[in-house]
């Protein structure tokens, strides 16, 4: 299978890659996906380029040469136009440190002298106002020089540009609002009151096999339980519960 990716991906001119790191039973993993368009029938499509061991700790170097060496691996250095992660520090620096800088704009074309002339006749118009001019000159008083040295000399290009994903990046947003409105001491009283006994539920089904019995005799299904590597599990949990409650409310009650 390998084998076939390899020639096949070998007539693809642009790809995209995922990776991701994780741990289970003591030992650490990395697990790599590529995704292009089908040259002929503009398809999307996709294949695993590894599911491999890590050994050490995941630093960002560490990550930065696994993930090298997977795309030289399969002859990608060059066609790969991002590599989607998460927004683990570890992968974030690892490709400040070792990867492209991204191009997002396209190339603007060249003005001409009509353009110009134009462009000119703008500004005069808008030139006319009451207020003072502001400064044309670009502020870089508030910029971190570290970030500026590792953005800019110490790239390696070892790495492809970086791509955060998106509903990693979603998730925290709504995570950080939702620990803002902890602020309010009324909505706090509430939040915390509710999730305590949600979360007291939740453990005694992880915990107590008569409790997972006697919950799926009442619900005739298990309760969705929260997982900390899952990014939306507490939504989905309470969602789940939510259902419960609306289509069962005494039965729920009970078992609480």
């Amino acid at each position: 299978m390998t084998y076939k990716l390899f020639r096949l991906l070998e007539d693809i001119p642009w790809v995209a890659t995922t990776a991701d790191c994780w741990s289970a039973h003591h030992k650490s993993y990395l697990g790599m996906t590529v995704h292009w368009l089908n040259p002929k029938t503009r398809k999307r499509e996709h294949g695993v380029l590894a599911c491999m061991r890590l050994e050490g700790s995941h630093t960002y170097d560490v990550l930065a040469q696994a993930m090298a060496e997977v795309h030289s691996r399969f002859n990608l250095e060059g066609k790969v136009v991002r590599t989607t992660t998460d927004n683990g520090s570890n992968f974030v620096k690892a490709f400040v440190q070792f990867s492209d800088e991204a191009t997002l704009l396209p190339q603007v074309p060249a003005s001409t002298s009509r353009d110009e002339e134009a462009l000119n006749a703008l500004t005069d118009e808008l030139s006319i106002s009451e207020g003072p001019e502001e400064s044309s000159q670009l502020d870089y008083n508030n910029a971190a020089i570290e970030e500026v040295l590792e953005s800019e000399c110490f790239s390696d290009d070892l790495l492809p540009p970086h791509m955060r994903c998106a509903a990693h990046t979603l998730n925290l947003v709504a995570s950080a609002d939702a620990d803002k409105a902890l602020k309010d001491s009324t909505f706090k009283t509430v939040s915390r009151r509710t999730m305590a006994k949600a979360q007291g539920l939740w453990n005694a089904q992880s915990r107590s096999a008569p409790a997972a019995d006697k919950i799926y005799e009442v619900l005739g299904k298990r309760l969705v339980v929260p997982n900390a590597t899952r990014w939306n599990s507490t939504f989905d949990s309470v969602v789940a519960l939510n259902k419960f409650l609306e289509g069962n409310r005494q039965d729920t009650n009970n078992f609480f």
